[in-house]
């Protein structure tokens, strides 16, 4: 697999619109027309992304506890996660994109959705709420979860199969650290649980975009 590793210790050092038919279009409400004229003065926001490939053996990870991943897979996906929030005209800058290497009791504890553990071990290690705007860790499974964002952290665990689609789970986890909640009428919407929606919404991407502002500001 394409990996690079990394123990705790060495990781420390980081701080690192369209119609179809015939005929004329209706003619666009005054709603739609000022949302595509804010649209069209948005400055991008770039925000550092990390994203970790957990395993616990550098050399022979076990496939029980370790993510199945390469880094080739964690591109990908960032990609995708890319264009899904090209519209709110946020950026994700690559910041580390490598492996993390866990006791294995922490990643089992992981698998059955207990955090506690991977945050007490990191400690003063690694800060995973400054290190990035955004922090992704890839895991075999969280227990139910497709992805978990926990409360009060720029973090996402993110499984190897998830119901959905891999840049879907991600981008989601995201809109969570960037104070969106969860959509519950529009299975279209990237805040719905458990579909493939990827829309955002204008009142979402104001809500994000300030978000971040205030994140790289440091009122957040």
């Amino acid at each position: 697999m394409n990996r690079t590793w990394f123990g705790m210790a060495t990781l420390a050092v980081f701080a690192v619109a369209c119609g179809s038919g015939s005929g004329s279009s209706p003619e666009p409400t005054e709603e739609a027309v000022s949302s595509a004229a804010e649209a069209s003065t948005r400055q991008p926001i770039a925000l550092g992304i990390s994203m970790f490939l957990l395993v616990d053996d550098d050399e022979n990870p076990d496939p029980d506890v370790s993510t199945n991943r390469d880094i080739a897979d964690l591109t990908t996906i960032l990609r995708g996660v890319s264009d899904i929030w090209d519209a709110a005209d946020i950026r994700f800058e690559l910041r580390f994109i490598g492996a993390l290497v866990l006791p294995r009791d922490v990643l089992v504890a992981l698998m059955a959705g207990n955090t506690g553990p991977f945050f007490d071990g990191l400690g003063t290690r690694f800060d995973v709420t400054s290190a990035s705007t955004v922090n992704a860790f890839f895991v075999p499974s969280f227990d139910t979860a497709n992805g978990v964002n926990p409360t009060g952290t720029r973090t996402a665990f993110i499984v190897d199969e998830p119901t959905v689609h891999d840049r879907r789970v991600t981008s989601h986890e995201i809109g969570h650290m960037l104070g969106l909640h969860h959509e519950l009428h529009d299975p279209g919407q990237l805040m719905f649980s458990g579909t493939n929606g990827m829309r955002l919404t204008e009142p979402e991407i104001a809500t994000a975009r300030y978000v971040a502002a205030g994140i790289l500001s440091g009122v957040r």
